[in-house]
């Protein structure tokens, strides 16, 4: 079985793929295609992709935004492309409303990150010092003395 798509470059152009992921979004087109069927996604559109499980969808995608690079390049191709997906899916497929999530910066994730990993760090600190510092008392316990 042999399909012949003649171009792929005016897609690749309009949703701002990096060079370097072109091939992997390639491959991505064709699984989908195959996975989720083309009538289903004529009919359905973006949605016969929502339908998948997460699993499903996170084994298709994953090599796509492996080949994108670091978080900065996706955040930023997501932020690129955001308006444009909201335009074309609704205009092509009807959806009702796409919203984007409003997330903080780069530089406000990584000091709330940093921040959770020292509550974490001093919060497993004194608990060790706490279990440390009781012992049960059961007969045959290697612990007692």
């Amino acid at each position: 079985m042999s399909i012949t798509i003649d171009r792929l470059k005016a897609v690749l152009d309009k949703w701002s793929i990096p060079r370097r992921a072109r091939k992997a979004f390639r491959a991505v087109a064709f699984e989908s295609l195959y996975f989720v069927g083309e009538r289903g996604l004529i009919v359905r559109g973006a949605d016969a992709l929502y339908d998948l499980t997460p699993f499903e969808f996170h084994r298709l995608f994953a090599p796509l935004l492996a080949a994108m690079g670091d978080a900065d390049t996706m955040e930023g191709w997501l932020e690129n492309t955001n308006v444009l997906a909201e335009v074309d899916l609704k205009k092509n497929y009807g959806l009702m409303k796409i919203s984007s999530p409003k997330r903080p910066a780069l530089s406000e994730r990584l000091a709330a990150a940093q921040e959770r990993q020292r509550r974490n760090v001093a919060r497993d600190a004194a608990t060790k010092v706490t279990k440390a510092t009781f012992r049960r008392k059961v007969p045959g316990n290697a612990l007692s003395k």
